[in-house]
């Protein structure tokens, strides 16, 4: 080899990438003549040529993990709700740090707040799987932090051009005991499903079983979503819900077999409702309603819509409205609208008009639903109703109580007692939230005193009364949220010449 000239080869692949290919051919051969090796090992050499050094492309990462919903295409299909404390449980923190830390600040608006606080986050939850701007920034704001697609099929998003949201999701939370047991027992991942949060839904689809809304073990209402909720235990007290329940044990108390057949129809029909929104190609319009109830007009009312109207036994009003498009039914009314016409709601709106009811609407009406509004259903007492709320408005003997409660122990709606009876309803409503306030100021002067006794006691003790220091020794820490317990706080400082 001249001197000088020092070459290994093949030389190293970074090197490669910078020579021109009639350079590493001239080098190969340069090589070869030097050390003597045969052709196979100019071969060998010019394979690096065909080398593919470009950087890989990797996928896009997701903030959150990529989980898998639960039975999307099915009836059987979780909700969104039951997704979040899901997820939360897979990333081993509670769901309301989940909610507040992560996903809040990732465009969630609260309505009537300026800040993703937990009483604004918490305060909506209920409407998570449903149709509204709430459901749709959480769906959104969740599927960009995780990449999934599919996440809209856990709400009923799908339906938001022919179902309104106004009673449609329950307020909180109801389950199936057995259910809860049964996918313990097995192994199963333990979920929420979709139906279970729907107002319209009674009982279990599988089971037959009453849905439950309360804890048995606390016996407080459950929570649709909470700070510390975990599917199938309480988010209060922690305790399981699921236990065995004998076949029909608590139906046969509760439900009679006309209502139980009607439930059954209804579990059914939604169900298929809601396997469908995954795999419909349009999105069901406003305008399929206006048709569907046209041509069932046509079909067995001769074109009238008040013969349908008395078929149906519903407001002739309402029934032409629906017909024109203007307004839609609430989904309990549209419900009853299809059970009598003998069709499955999914058909309904998606303009699948059968001839069935070709005779005449022989069904039955769905039991205790027959009005939308209970104002057609009976006739009110006026005087009577009035004396009673006066009543209640003059009884200083008894706590005040909420309209809503007052509403209840008289049977009636309280939609229906505010509108014959507006002024009362407002003063006894008024009562209630003056004594609501009261209560709350006294809490606040407790406070603000016990703050004062363990402030000076600590000033005595050589300690300095800080607010984390004093708020050891209250029994309620928590009001120092409030301005008042901590101007009170701040006066004792000034005075103990803390404060300048």
């Amino acid at each position: 080899m001249p001197r000088g000239i020092s070459l290994v080869f093949p030389v190293s692949a970074s090197f490669l990438p910078s020579l021109e290919q009639s350079e590493i051919n001239t080098l190969a051969m340069l090589w070869m003549k030097l050390s003597g090796n045969s052709v196979m090992n100019y071969e060998v050499a010019t394979l690096y040529d065909q080398w593919d050094l470009k950087l890989p492309l990797f996928p896009p990462r997701s903030y959150l993990y990529h989980l898998q919903p639960i039975g999307i295409g099915t009836a059987n299909v979780e909700s969104l709700t039951g997704y979040i404390t899901r997820l939360a449980q897979a990333h081993c923190i509670e769901p309301g740090i989940l909610m507040e830390r992560v996903v809040a600040p990732v465009g969630i608006k609260i309505p009537g707040s300026t800040k993703s606080s937990r009483t604004g986050v918490f305060g909506h939850t209920a409407t998570f799987n449903g149709t509204g701007m709430m459901a749709a920034q959480w769906v959104q704001a969740l599927e960009s932090l995780t990449l999934r697609s599919d996440l809209r099929f856990l709400t009923m998003l799908t339906w938001t051009n022919v179902i309104p949201p106004r009673g449609l999701l329950r307020h909180g939370l109801a389950y199936c005991p057995i259910c809860y047991e049964q996918w313990r027992e097995t192994g199963q991942a333990i979920y929420e499903p979709l139906l279970w949060s729907l107002n319209v839904v009674k009982i279990c689809p599988h089971h037959h079983q009453l849905l439950l809304t309360e804890c048995p073990h606390c016996q407080v209402p459950l929570s649709p979503l909470a700070w510390r909720s975990r599917s199938g235990y309480c988010s209060r007290c922690g305790g399981w819900l699921g236990f065995c329940l004998q076949p029909f044990a608590l139906l046969s108390d509760t439900l009679t077999k006309t209502e139980l057949n009607w439930q059954t129809w209804v579990v059914k029909t939604v169900g298929e409702m809601v396997a469908a929104a995954s795999q419909l190609i349009l999105t069901p319009s406003r305008e399929m309603i206006g048709r569907s109830l046209s041509a069932y007009v046509n079909l067995v009312a001769f074109g009238n819509v008040a013969m349908l109207a008395r078929l149906l036994q519903m407001p002739k009003h309402a029934v032409w409205q629906w017909c024109t498009g203007k307004v839609l039914p609430q989904f309990d009314t549209l419900l009853q609208v299809c059970y009598c016409l003998g069709t499955s709601v999914l058909d309904f709106l998606t303009g699948v008009v059968t001839t069935a009811v070709v005779d005449g609407i022989t069904a039955p009406l769905p039991p205790k639903t027959r009005c939308a509004n209970t104002a057609f259903c009976r006739t009110i007492p006026i005087e009577k109703l009035r004396r009673q709320l006066e009543a209640f408005l003059e009884d200083n003997r008894s706590l005040p109580l909420p309209m809503t409660q007052v509403a209840k122990s008289l049977g009636y709606d309280v939609r229906i007692l505010r509108r014959h009876f507006a002024d009362l309803c407002h003063a006894i409503s008024q009562r209630y939230l003056d004594y609501r306030k009261a209560q709350h100021n006294q809490k606040l002067e407790i406070s603000c005193e016990e703050v004062r006794q363990v402030a000076f006691r600590l000033f005595s003790q050589g300690i300095e009364p800080t607010r984390s220091e004093v708020a050891r020794f209250l029994s309620k820490p928590a009001y120092f949220r409030e301005r008042e317990v901590c101007n009170a706080l701040l006066q004792v400082r000034y005075r103990l010449g803390l404060e300048m």
